[in-house]
Parts: structure tokens; C-alpha cells; sequence
């Protein structure tokens, strides 16, 4: 009998047969106390009762063993009964622990339940990890995989027969005792480089898996190379499989492989962190993204022209997601799990047509599918969005989005879209839709109110806005919101403000409006937003303003010497637009070109990107 403080070792002699029953035999009583036993102690310290419960005993076995922890050396027993088992079930026995030292402790005792299982599943891990076998009756099911690992390999997946590489499907249901084999992959280890990561000279226990670059065996991204240079002369080619484990130690990191003739990656099972894959043109079709990841880089798979399937896997948690993580890439398809920020210029100028945005995902950020051939996005019905970004489906080719209530929508999120024909939201999200462009181009203003006319009457391409001179109240009608409704409600606020830079509107005047506005403007001030100088000489040289004149002459210069377009609004402009209308019945073609209106239908086009032609 094992003495060893650590664990003390009894047995229990188990006999299999039919239905379920038990019978409990008492054995020969304990006779007279022997002459020369040692007296027990008068005053016996207190030792610890031994952690013992759930002992899992095959009916197909004949031996059971209850371990337990304790303070002192000694011999643990089941006393009392033998159990006859007839079938599966459960029963309790009585133990005894007995201290080799009687002079100073105690005997113990207690109970411990006793489990009779008729099957098993025995995991042979071939030098993995050690797994415990499940003991079972009836029938297991085994709902998601276990993973094993050891040092240089990759963990496939269980199977059924040794050494092969026919993996058992999930859910796996088991009705009697099975062995399953764990099957491995050795590593690539001609291709990867295997590095401790260090932070401040000191080792963070981490691993980092690498493209092997050079003969320092360092994987490192070549210097200055840009996302749309060629793979690196005599770059590494193929699939390449990654190590659980490098020096006895988990692989958590994986990257650095940008520019590479990769065509596959086969991540760590406990990988936690993705790098650089940018430019790889040859990985692909398809990629899996773990469910142990805890965060991708910024444009880890930019330019990968050979990307048509993603899949993040279903899991616990949200992953930390950088920018421009597929942008240009070839992806068709995407299957998104444990994402809540689609992040901006993700998936932009993919090749994705059709989107199912889930539940889970809040925030959609600017330009997340700018320049994709999108046909469908559908936001899953109890979405928690709270936010779509400026131009997160710019240039898309949307034909309808329902987006949820709650969610904050940009003006500009749907730029270009000239198929949106529905955008079905609520009359308080087109409020705000006015609102947010009042405080970035006159200031805020809480009573700016949109009084909207849903009617039959203004059903497809029929719709009618209308801006209530020198107040604060724009009039729309229409059946279906669309980009072109929105074209007209953003032509009308325009309206508004000509109005506030000519006149004033009650507390709002000249100097009431900003010097620039650069929330709306695209890869620099300068080069798309025509309208980004929204100045009067009277702010311009205000002594309120001192920054203002410096500023203003700044931007004109570099915008007249690199021949950019902008608008100066000063008096000239400003006369312009004071000038009296010219009703269409009158002469349709003068209305369009009066510059208030050439004006307002210039912004607002720039700003929906719908390019109306008169």
C-alpha cells in the first residue's frame, strides 16, 4: 500500500453481471485490540479529511481507485461492504484512513460515492498532452474536439484507427468503449522560423511563427516593400503548417509571411495573435480563421488576389480587428463570428456581392465595404448596430438595406450607391441624417427639423423636397427613402445653408459658420471635398478668429497650385446667390444654372454621389 503524503492509494473489488443492482456484503468483524498495539493519544492533533468523490469505476473492470490528499503518511481503505455490481448505477462506500503514526493521529472516516459506468473513451494521445478518459452509460456525445499537442507538431484531429488521417465528424456519438487516436502534422519546419518574443530585453514566454527570410533564421518583413510589389525573389511556396508548440512552449503568433508564394497556412491550434500575410497572391481559395484568436493586424491579408473564402469560427469572445484587413483582397465570402467591429476599409474594393451581417456585430466603420460589388447586405434580425460609418458601403451596388433603429446612420454612409432604391429607416434617423450635417457645416442647431410625408403618391422616382425659406424646417416627401431622396433632403440643406451665409437664420450668421470642415473629406482635405473652404472674409480676418486668415490663404494657394477644385464663399458668391430665383415654368434651363441652385445640386451630388444632368 502507497504510503505517500501526496495521494493514498485503495482498492475496490467490483464484479460485472446483469440488470442493475447492488448487494452489500459486511465483512468479518474487527476482533479484540492485540496486546502491544499502541495507545492511541489522549489529545490527537487534527488532520485533514481527504479529497475524495466521483470515483469512476468500469463495469468491464474489476478495480477502482480512490485517491485523496492528507497531512500525514498513512494506508487508505474501503471498510465495511463488498459491492457486487448487477449494472450500471451509483452507491456509496465507507472508507478508513489509518495514520502509520497512532500515537499522535487519529483514524478517519467517511464516504465516498462510487460510480459504475459501462463504457469508456479512451484518448490515446501518441506523446500529446494527457487527456482523461469519459466514462459513460448508455451513449457520449462527444460535441466539440479535445486538443492534444506535442512539441514541433500540429494536433489534426481524433480518429477512429491509428495512423490515419480519417478524422471522427462533430457532434460524435459513442455507445460502447472506444479508443480514439490523436493524428498529427509534423511542421514545416524548412519554411518556418520559430522566435521567443521579447519585451524590454526580457522573454514573454510567447512564441512567433515566421517566414524563414535569410540565413539568420529571424523571420522579419523585407524593408519598404509596398502592398502591391511581387512576391520576394525565391520567397518560400506551398502550404505551410504550423508547430503547436517550439521549445516547449505554445505558438500564440503568427505573421510576418507578407509577399510570399504561400498557398496555405495551417495555424497552431493555440494561436492567438495573426500577422502579416499581405501581398501573398497565391493563398487561398479558402482561409479559417480560429476561434483562439484574439486579434488580427492591420492589412494582414491585404492584396491577397487568391482569397475567396474566409470563415471566422464560432466561439467565445470578440476579436480585436485592425484596418484594411482584406482590402483589394479576392474575397467572395465571408462568415463572420465573434466579430463586433467591422473595421474600416475591411473588406473594401473585395470582390464580396452578398453580406450577412450578425447579430453580435455594434459598429460598422467608414469605407468597411467602400468600392465592393455588394448586391445584399442582411443585418440579422435582434442586431445590437448601433453605428454604420461614413462611407462604409460607398460605391456598393445595394439595391435595398433595412438597418436597425438604433443605429446611428452617416449622411454619406451610403455614397455612390445610385441602385439604392429603399433604405428602409426611421423618420428620426433621417432627422439626425440633417442634423449631423447642420453641426459639421453651419454649427448645432436642436430644432433643425426634418418634417417628413411617407405617401403612395411620391412612390419610386417620384419625391419632393423643400426647403421653408429662412427658418429651420426642410419638407420631405416620399414613399421610399432612397439615395436619391437623400440627394434631395442634402440639396435642400444646402438651401439652408446659402441661406445662413447670405442672411443669417436667427441666432446663426456669418460667423457662425465654420472656417473649413473636414469631417466628410476623403484621403486629404484637399482632394475630393471641393467644398472643404466654406469661408466669409468676415471670419476669415476676424480678430476672434487669428488662425483663420493664415489658414484660408494656406489652403487656397496649395489648392490653385496643384489645380484643385474648391469653393470660396465670399461676396461675389454671395451676391450671386441673392439674386431672385427663376422658376422652371418660366425657363427650366436658367433655373438649373443659377448658381443657388447649380450650387445646392453640385453639393448635394458630391455628397450622395448621384450626378444629376439637366
Amino acid at each position: 500500500m502507497n504510503k505517500a503524503i501526496a495521494a493514498v492509494i485503495g482498492v475496490l473489488a467490483i464484479v460485472a453481471a446483469g440488470s442493475a443492482a447492488f448487494i452489500m456484503l459486511p465483512q468479518d468483524p474487527v476482533g479484540p485490540t492485540e496486546p502491544g498495539e499502541p495507545t492511541l493519544p489522549q489529545d490527537p492533533l487534527v488532520i485533514s479529511a481527504p479529497v475524495a468523490s466521483n470515483i469512476l469505476v468500469g463495469q468491464a473492470n474489476t478495480e477502482s481507485t480512490l485517491t485523496g490528499e492528507f497531512s500525514v503518511p498513512g494506508d487508505l481503505n474501503f471498510t465495511g461492504i463488498i459491492f457486487i455490481s448487477y449494472g450500471p448505477g451509483t452507491a456509496e462506500c465507507d472508507w478508513e484512513f489509518v495514520p502509520d503514526d497512532l500515537t499522535l493521529y487519529n483514524k478517519l472516516t467517511g464516504k465516498v460515492t462510487v460510480h459504475i459506468f459501462e463504457s469508456k473513451i479512451i484518448f490515446n494521445e501518441n506523446g500529446g498532452f494527457e487527456l482523461d478518459d469519459i466514462y459513460f452509460n448508455g451513449t457520449y456525445i462527444l460535441s466539440e474536439r479535445l486538443i492534444t499537442a506535442k512539441n514541433e507538431y500540429r494536433f489534426d484531429d481524433w480518429s477512429t484507427i491509428d495512423g490515419t488521417a480519417s478524422f471522427i465528424t462533430y457532434p460524435f456519438t459513442v455507445s460502447a468503449t472506444t479508443n480514439l487516436y490523436a493524428q498529427y502534422t509534423y511542421h514545416t519546419a524548412e519554411k518556418v522560423s520559430y522566435a521567443m518574443i521579447y519585451s524590454s530585453g526580457t522573454p514573454t514566454g510567447k512564441i512567433l511563427a515566421g517566414a524563414l527570410w535569410g540565413s539568420n533564421g529571424i523571420p522579419e518583413k523585407p524593408y519598404a516593400l509596398r502592398p502591391w510589389d511581387p512576391p520576394v525573389a525565391g520567397s518560400i511556396a506551398g502550404e505551410v503548417v504550423i508547430a503547436d508548440m517550439y521549445d516547449g512552449m505554445p505558438v500564440t503568433r503568427v505573421g510576418n509571411f507578407g509577399h510570399t508564394n504561400i498557398t496555405g497556412i495551417v495555424f497552431p491550434n493555440f494561436i492567438e495573435f495573426i500577422g502579416s500575410f499581405e501581398a501573398c497572391s497565391s493563398l487561398g481559395p479558402e482561409l479559417v480563421i480560429p476561434n483562439t484568436v484574439k486579434e488580427i493586424r492591420s492589412e494582414a491579408f491585404q492584396n491577397c488576389s487568391s482569397l475567396e473564402r474566409v470563415i471566422f469560427e464560432d466561439g467565445d469572445g470578440f476579436i480585436n480587428l485592425g484596418s484594411i484587413i482584406f482590402y483589394e483582397s479576392g474575397l467572395k465570402e465571408v462568415h463572420l463570428h465573434r466579430v463586433d467591429t467591422i473595421t474600416s476599409w475591411m473588406f473594401a474594393y473585395c470582390k464580396i456581392e452578398e453580406v450577412f451581417i450578425p447579430a453580435e456585430v455594434t459598429v460598422i466603420q467608414s469605407f468597411a465595404f467602400a468600392g465592393s460589388p455588394l448586391k445584399k447586405v442582411t443585418i440579422e434580425e435582434d442586431s445590437r448596430l448601433t453605428s454604420i460609418s461614413n462611407c462604409a458601403f460607398a460605391r456598393c451596388l445595394i439595391d435595398e438595406i433595412s438597418v436597425p433603429a438604433a443605429a446611428h446612420v452617416a449622411p454619406d454612409a451610403f455614397r455612390g450607391c445610385s441602385s439604392l432604391m429603399k433604405i428602409n429607416i426611421t423618420d428620426e434617423q433621417i432627422n439626425n441624417i440633417a442634423k449631423e450635417l447642420h453641426d459639421a457645416y453651419i454649427g448645432p442647431a436642436d430644432d433643425f427639423t426634418i418634417l417628413i410625408t411617407r405617401d403612395a403618391r411620391y412612390g419610386g422616382m417620384n419625391f419632393e423636397g423643400e426647403y421653408v425659406a429662412n427658418t429651420e424646417t426642410i419638407n420631405l416627401r416620399f414613399e421610399y427613402f432612397s439615395i436619391f431622396v437623400l440627394d434631395a433632403l442634402v440639396h435642400e440643406f444646402f438651401h439652408h445653408y446659402q441661406y445662413v451665409l447670405v442672411y443669417g437664420v436667427g441666432s446663426e450668421d456669418f460667423n457662425s459658420v465654420p472656417v473649413y470642415v473636414s469631417k466628410y473629406s476623403r484621403y486629404s482635405i484637399f482632394i475630393e471635398n471641393p467644398y472643404i473652404i466654406v469661408a466669409n472674409k468676415n471670419v476669415l480676418f476676424d480678430e476672434f478668429h487669428p488662425g483663420a486668415g493664415l489658414l484660408y490663404e494656406w489652403a487656397v494657394n496649395y489648392c490653385e497650385g496643384l489645380n484643385r477644385r474648391y469653393i470660396l464663399i465670399d461676396d461675389v458668391i454671395l451676391d450671386e446667390w441673392r439674386q431672385p430665383y427663376i422658376y422652371p415654368e418660366v425657363d427650366w434651363d436658367l433655373y438649373w444654372d443659377q448658381p443657388w441652385e447649380a450650387d445646392a445640386r453640385a453639393f448635394a451630388s458630391w455628397f450622395s454621389g448621384v450626378f444629376w444632368q439637366k
